[in-house]
C-alpha cells in the first residue's frame, strides 16, 4: 500500500459510499458532481471489492439508513458532511432534495459532535497566520486537501 494513502477503514469506506450516494440525492446525476467523485474514487487505496461496490452504487445509490451508522471515525463524520456539502455546491445548484440529503446527514452526525473541541481548532486557526504551520489534525488536514483541489 502507498504509505501517502490513508489506510481504508470500514468507516472511511462507508464515508466514500456516502459522497456516492449524494450523487443521487435529486434523483439525476449530474456530470460535474460525478467527475468529482470519480475524481476523488481515483485517488484513494480502494481494494477491488469497495472498487466494484462504490461503482455499483453510482448508478443504484444505497441505503443512506445503512451507511450513516457505519461511519464511526469522528474525522471521517466531519469529512463525509464536508464533501457531501462540495458535491451539492459543485453544479452550483442546491435543490430541495440535496438539502434534505444534507440535513439528514447533518442531524445523524451532530450527536456525535464536541462543539468545545471545534472551537479550541477554529480560534487556534483564526490566531495563525501561516495557514501550512498549524498542527495536523483531522478538519486542518481536511481543509488543507480541499483547498488545493480548488487551487488546480
Amino acid at each position: 500500500m502507498d504509505k501517502n494513502k490513508k489506510e481504508m477503514t470500514k468507516s472511511h469506506f462507508n464515508m466514500w459510499r456516502l459522497v456516492v450516494s449524494a450523487v443521487h440525492a435529486d434523483d439525476r446525476v449530474d456530470p460535474a458532481e460525478l467527475e468529482m467523485v470519480e475524481h476523488y474514487l481515483s485517488e484513494l487505496n480502494f481494494d477491488e471489492e469497495h472498487l466494484n461496490i462504490l461503482k455499483k452504487e453510482l448508478h443504484q445509490p444505497a441505503n443512506l439508513d445503512e451507511i450513516l451508522p457505519a461511519i464511526t471515525d469522528p474525522g471521517d463524520r466531519s469529512q463525509s458532511a464536508y464533501f457531501v456539502r462540495l458535491l451539492f455546491w459543485k453544479d452550483k445548484i442546491l435543490t430541495a432534495e440535496e438539502e434534505s440529503f444534507l440535513k439528514k446527514v447533518q442531524g445523524h452526525f451532530s450527536q456525535f459532535l464536541n462543539i468545545d473541541e471545534l472551537k479550541t481548532e477554529l480560534s487556534q486557526f483564526k490566531e495563525q497566520d501561516d495557514f501550512d504551520s498549524l498542527p495536523d489534525t483531522p478538519v486542518l488536514n481536511l481543509w488543507r486537501k480541499i483547498s488545493s483541489f480548488f487551487k488546480k
